[in-house]
């Protein structure tokens, strides 16, 4: 037989009696501190508070880490692609302006030969092309008029073209001048050969009569007033003409050719272009 389990003895009405208050406030105390004492027993301490904390945000550092890496990578990126960018613009921009200057000097060593191809291409040419293109516009310039045979419509672009060059442009002045006699001779070809003058107007004080035609015109200095020339050669002197209602029609007008003329042939050179050449009104030219 197995022995008997005694019973408990049995508990007195004193020890059951509910605790006091002071009692019951000391073992909560108690049982937060033992409580507290256990959770602080599991919390990392020296290494292993780092260990815990680098373990905690290893995570997130490696991907705000790894955000500026890729960050500094991307900028770095477009900053070498603009710097490619404007490196290759600088480029174009210099190999644009060489092979047009190639393409000038080309011209100008065409123009002897091919006046009138030339004469086209240049009549086409942008205003940029044309202001490099001077040279060649003079060199078709200097030859016979019947050698290349001009359109009217390629002589009064190319007159327009002139007049919005800057004058500043190399070779500015001597091609204008020579192209105003070039362009009016084709413009005007019932006008007396190269010879000498039958008119000469020179230190005259308001001299007005005419009108003067198929005449060869020497203009060296003095007044000009209400006065009209038809089918001449008209000479212009560095001597400065002062004109007033002076009317040319069907005239060629040979100037002196330099790389400086006076300002008195620059203006009557410009007021010229300006006209169409073969049908030309001063009303105003002053020295």
């Amino acid at each position: 037989m197995q022995p008997l389990i005694p019973f408990p003895a049995p508990v007195s009405e004193e020890e059951c009696m509910p605790l006091r208050k002071d009692q019951q406030d000391f073992i909560r105390e108690e049982v937060k501190a033992q409580i507290a004492g256990a959770v602080d027993s599991f919390k990392p301490h020296g290494w292993r508070k780092v260990t815990h904390f680098l373990r905690e945000w290893g995570i997130a550092g490696a991907i705000i880490t790894a955000s500026i890496a890729m960050l500094a990578v991307t900028l770095g990126a477009l900053y070498q692609s603009f710097s490619h960018v404007r490196e290759e613009t600088a480029f174009r921009v210099r190999t644009s302006d060489r092979l047009e200057n190639i393409e000038a000097i080309l011209r100008e060593l065409r123009a002897s030969q091919s006046p009138a191809p030339v004469l086209k291409e240049l009549s086409g040419l942008a205003p940029q092309q044309f202001a490099k293109s001077l040279s060649a516009l003079r060199r078709v310039g200097e030859q016979p008029v019947t050698a290349v045979n001009p359109t009217p419509a390629e002589l009064h672009e190319l007159a327009q073209k002139l007049l919005n060059t800057p004058e500043t442009t190399p070779d500015y002045w001597p091609t204008v001048l020579q192209f105003i006699q070039f362009a009016s001779a084709g413009l005007s070809p019932d006008v007396p050969p190269p010879g000498p003058p039958n008119v000469i107007i020179s230190h005259n004080k308001g001299l007005g009569f005419g009108p003067f035609s198929h005449s060869i015109v020497l203009l060296d200095g003095g007044e000009l007033v209400n006065t009209r020339f038809e089918h001449s050669r008209i000479i212009f002197t560095n001597d400065p003409v002062q004109m007033k209602n002076v009317v040319f029609v069907d005239c060629i007008f040979v100037l002196p050719v330099s790389n400086k003329p006076n300002p008195y042939l620059q203006r009557a050179a410009r007021t010229l272009l300006a006209s169409t050449l073969n049908s030309a009104v001063i009303s105003d030219l002053g020295v």
